[in-house]
C-alpha cells in the first residue's frame, strides 16, 4: 500500500500556518478563505515567498548565550539538511554565525530614514560579504540560502537571520532578494522591537515594493496590489475606494502578463467574489485558466471546484452529457493541482475515485472518473502526508474498512497505519487549539479589534475532528488487542467487521464526502 513519510511538527508548523491566519485583512495582506467539508471557514494566507512561516510570528533576536564562539553550534542549529547547498557548507555555517553573533549584540536594524535604514551593521555586512568573496560566491547564492533556512528550519530566531540575509543580498542589487526582504517585513515577521524601526522598515519594505513594480518585476506588482487593496476599508469615499480597486487590478493584471501566475487567481478570487470589484464569474473563470496555464495549483484547484459545481448542477436536472464533460474538466483540473503538492485537490481527487452507492455510468457522469478505491485510498495518503486534516481523517476511516486493499497490504498494517493517522492528527489538533488560545490570549492584552481575534470556527472544526479522531482510537486500540499477537489477524472478527462495512463514507469516523471548494 501507499504509505506516508513520517512527520513531525515542523511539518505540522506549515500546515498551520496554511489554514489558521484569521482575518479578511491583516498586517497589511490580503487574506483568503478556505472552507472544509464542513463548510466551516479557515482562513488562510498563502504567501508571496513562502508558506512555512509562524502564523503572526514576530522575529526574535538570538540570546547571546547561543552565540557561542566558534563551535559551528549556532550555525549548525539554523542550517536545514540539505543535499546540496547554495553557499559550500562551511561557509554558509560561518554567515549564519556572523549573524546570530551580531544580532545578539545588538547590531540589528538602524537607521533614522528610507534612505539610511540597515537590517544589520556595516560591520556585519562586511564579514558576510567577505566569506562570499573569499569563496567566490555569487551573491544570489546568499539570497537562496536564506529561502532554504526560512523554508526548511524552523526556529523562530531565523526569521531575523533570514531578513539580514536576504537584505545584505538586497543591497548588492539582487532584486528578488530585496522583494523576498520587503514581503517579510509586510507580513510582520520582522519585528525590530521599536516602533520607530518597525514603521521606518515597513517605509522602506514599501518602497522596496513601488520601486521593484515600477521596474515590472512581477510579485513585487503582485505585492503592491496587495497593499493597494488593503488600504480600500480605511478609504471613506466611494471614488477613492474605485480608484485604489482599479489601481490593484491593473498592477494584479500586470503582474500576471510579466509571468507570476498566482496573480491570475487572485483576480479570478476578486471577480468570483465580488466584494471589491462587480462580481463576474466568467471573468473569473478567464483568470483562473490563465493562473493554471502559469502553474498556479491554486488556479486549477479553483477551476475543479467550478466545473465540479457545474456538473453536479447539471447531473441533477439530467443532463447526463453535459455533466461528463464538466466533471471530467473538475477531475483534470483537480489532478493538476494534486500532482503539484496541492493538498485539497489531492484530498477531492480521493472524493471522486471513492466508491459510493451510485452505478458506475452514475459515478462517471458526476464524478469525472469511474469508481477506485484503490486510487481513492492513495490520493488520501498523499494529501494526508501534507497534514491536510480532512484527507487525514478520510484516511484513517478507509484503512480502518480496508477499503483499497491490495496484495501487499494486511488487516493489521491497516489498522496500524489507521492508528499513525489518528494519533497525528489528534496532536495536529491539539496545535490549533493551542495556537488559537494563545492568539486569543495575545489579542486580548493588546486590545485588540474583533476582525483580527480567533476564528472561533476553527477551534471548532479542529475540536469535532479531535473527538472523532480519539473515538476511532478507541476502537483501533480494542482491534489491535484482540488477538494474541497484539495485532489483529485477517480472520479476526473485529478486523472482518470493519472490512465488511456497508458504509459509503457515512461511517462515524468518515469526515465527509464533500470535496472542499475555494
Amino acid at each position: 500500500m501507499l504509505r506516508h513519510a513520517a512527520t513531525d511538527v515542523r511539518a505540522t508548523t506549515r500546515v498551520m500556518a496554511n489554514g489558521l491566519r484569521a482575518s479578511l485583512l491583516w498586517n497589511g495582506t490580503w487574506k483568503h478563505v478556505v472552507v472544509y467539508p464542513d463548510n466551516r471557514a479557515i482562513h488562510s494566507a498563502p504567501l508571496l515567498l513562502t508558506q512555512a512561516e509562524l502564523p503572526g510570528a514576530v522575529a526574535a533576536t538570538v540570546n547571546e548565550a547561543d552565540a557561542s564562539p566558534r563551535d559551528n553550534a549556532n550555525g549548525t542549529r539554523f542550517l536545514p539538511p540539505m543535499k546540496k547547498y547554495p553557499i559550500p557548507r562551511e561557509e554558509a555555517l560561518s554567515i549564519l554565525e556572523f549573524i546570530a553573533r551580531a544580532l545578539a549584540h545588538g547590531e540589528g536594524p538602524s537607521g533614522h530614514s528610507v534612505d539610511s535604514f540597515r537590517v544589520c551593521s556595516k560591520q556585519c555586512e562586511m564579514d558576510v560579504l567577505g566569506i562570499l568573496e573569499r569563496g567566490n560566491v555569487p551573491v544570489s547564492a546568499l539570497r537562496k540560502l536564506a529561502s532554504a533556512v526560512l523554508q526548511m528550519n524552523y526556529e523562530p530566531q531565523r526569521l531575523a537571520i533570514v531578513g539580514v540575509m536576504y537584505g545584505i543580498a538586497s543591497r548588492r542589487g539582487d532584486e528578488d532578494a530585496r522583494y523576498s526582504w520587503a514581503t517579510m517585513v509586510m507580513e510582520g515577521l520582522l519585528s525590530t522591537h521599536s516602533k520607530q524601526l518597525d514603521v521606518l522598515q515597513a517605509e522602506a519594505a514599501t518602497a522596496a515594493y513601488s520601486q521593484l513594480a515600477r521596474k515590472g518585476h512581477a510579485r513585487a506588482q503582485f505585492g503592491m496590489g496587495r497593499l493597494v487593496l488593503a488600504k480600500v476599508l480605511s478609504k471613506t469615499g466611494a471614488d477613492a475606494a474605485d480608484k485604489q480597486v482599479q489601481m490593484a487590478v491593473d498592477l494584479w493584471q500586470r503582474a500576471g502578463r510579466n509571468g507570476y501566475a498566482e496573480a491570475w487567481y487572485e483576480l479570478g478570487q476578486l471577480y468570483h467574489g465580488g466584494q471589491f470589484v462587480p462580481q463576474d464569474k466568467l471573468r473569473a473563470l478567464t483568470c483562473f485558466e490563465h493562473g493554471a496555464r502559469g502553474g498556479s495549483a491554486q488556479a486549477s484547484h479553483a477551476l475543479g471546484t467550478i466545473y465540479l459545481t457545474r456538473a453536479r448542477t447539471q447531473a441533477d436536472r439530467a443532463e447526463m452529457a453535459n455533466a461528463a464533460n464538466s466533471s471530467a474538466l473538475a477531475a483534470r483540473y483537480f489532478l493538476q493541482a494534486a500532482q503539484k503538492g496541492h493538498a485539497a485537490s489531492a484530498y477531492n481527487m480521493g472524493l471522486l475515485y471513492m466508491r459510493t452507492s451510485m452505478s458506475e455510468k452514475e459515478h462517471k457522469a458526476r464524478q469525472g472518473v469511474l469508481p477506485d478505491n484503490r486510487s481513492a485510498r492513495e490520493w488520501f495518503a498523499a494529501a494526508a502526508s501534507r497534514l491536510f486534516l480532512p484527507a487525514m481523517m478520510n484516511y484513517g476511516a478507509i484503512l480502518m474498512e480496508g477499503r483499497g486493499r491490495d496484495d501487499t497490504d494486511t488487516p493489521a498494517s491497516d489498522l496500524e497505519e489507521a492508528r499513525l493517522v489518528y494519533t497525528r492528527a489528534v496532536k495536529l489538533c491539539q496545535k490549533i487549539e493551542q495556537q488559537q488560545q494563545e492568539r486569543s490570549s495575545s489579542a486580548t492584552l493588546r486590545g485588540v479589534s474583533a476582525a483580527v481575534k480567533p476564528d472561533h470556527d476553527t477551534s471548532a472544526t479542529a475540536r469535532h475532528m479531535m473527538e472523532t479522531a480519539r473515538a476511532a482510537l478507541k476502537i483501533l486500540d480494542k482491534q489491535l488487542l484482540s488477538s494474541p499477537t497484539g495485532t489483529p489477524s485477517s480472520s479476526s472478527a473485529a478486523a472482518s467487521s470493519l472490512e465488511a462495512s456497508p458504509q459509503r463514507g457515512g461511517s462515524s469516523h468518515w469526515l465527509s464526502s464533500n470535496c472542499t471548494i475555494m
